[in-house]
């Protein structure tokens, strides 16, 4: 697993450090210059015999953040080397000028595995502890099984509260509303 050296400083990445290195993954850092993580350090880090499996990035959230070179050469190499991009991207619509950039998965070729990481906390409240991910089947089956044995209970009522919300399409009406959280047919 690759993670950005430095990490974004907040509480959520340091988290996944945690988690990550709690199911057995060995951490390998990749060092941060001033256009965001140092792409040809992945690539060499990629290439060596005992190469990692996924990357995590927060592309959005990198100081600085990636720019569209690095991310397409990001998911090249990730391609190339058979790496799962794991991206967070925990405040998608927030964004001080311009418009958001779309997630790595929308660029990604269509055999590249990814695992978008977002969350609807920062969108409605912080209150609300509830985040999702999309990715393969395969791979959400494997997140699933995990999750499972952590939180069998989860929040069934809030849930199905938010699911609704989605559905309905109240979530998109929202003035700052997910704009790539679409519901699946």
């Amino acid at each position: 697993m690759t993670l950005a050296k430095p990490l974004p400083w907040r509480c959520q990445a340091i988290l996944w450090w945690t988690a990550f290195r709690a199911a057995g993954a060995r951490i390998i850092a990749v060092p941060v210059d001033t256009q965001g993580i140092d792409v040809t350090q992945l690539e060499n880090i990629a290439q060596q015999e005992t190469a990692p499996k996924a990357i995590y990035v927060t592309p959005h959230h990198q100081y600085p953040t990636l720019g569209a070179g690095r991310r397409l050469k990001l998911l090249d190499i990730a391609r190339k080397r058979g790496l799962v991009v794991i991206e967070d991207d925990y405040d998608h619509e927030y964004r001080f000028e311009g418009r958001p950039v779309l997630p790595l998965a929308a660029r990604a070729h269509p055999e590249q595995p990814t695992v978008y990481v977002g969350s609807l906390s920062k969108l409605l409240t912080p209150a609300i502890r509830i985040g999702y991910i999309t990715a393969r089947p395969n791979i959400l089956a494997r997140i699933a099984d995990r999750r499972e044995a952590i939180d069998r209970q989860g929040d069934f009522p809030l849930e199905q509260a938010l699911a609704r919300l989605i559905g309905d399409g109240v979530l998109q009406r929202h003035p700052q509303g997910p704009t790539h959280l679409r519901v699946a047919a």
